[in-house]
Parts: C-alpha cells; structure tokens; sequence
C-alpha cells in the first residue's frame, strides 16, 4: 500500500489535526486552531470556558462562526475543483 495522500489542503489539515498526539486542548492558541479547522463540541467548548476564562462569549461565537466558514469553503472548494 502506498503513502496516504490526502486529496486537498482542507483534508491535510483536518487529518493532521484530528491525528495530532498533541493536546489541542493546552494552550489558547491551538484550541483556536482546532477549533476553527475541525471544532469542538459543546461539552468540550464548556470545559474549555472554564480552562480559559478570558476568552470572551464573543470570542467563542465567532471561533464557531469561523468553524462554520471553514466547512463552507471546504465544500465550495470540492465543488470548484469537481466544475474543472
């Protein structure tokens, strides 16, 4: 069996992310990361409000708004890349 190749950089991302052995949950940083890219569930997002407290309501409405971009281009992106 050959190397996995993933099939789009929103794949990759998703992939590396998702099969980290890191703690995305650590640092504010990457619970932005992850977030954004692969998302976090309500209670997670609720342990995470207590972990971070100064991440504001906002903050966190606009990290799942950003999550719900990255599905959108990801599915506007393999509908462009089927049109060629």
């Amino acid at each position: 069996m050959g190397r996995y190749e993933p099939k789009d950089m929103f794949e990759s991302l998703e992939t590396l992310l998702a099969t980290t052995s890191k703690d995305m949950s650590l640092c504010s940083e990457d619970v932005w990361v992850y977030g954004v890219i692969i998302g976090w569930d309500k209670p997670s997002i609720n342990e995470l409000k207590q972990k971070f407290p100064r991440i504001s309501e906002e903050d966190w409405k606009r990290l799942n708004k950003y999550h719900k971009d990255w599905k959108l281009l990801k599915k506007l992106y393999s509908k462009y890349k089927e049109d060629k």
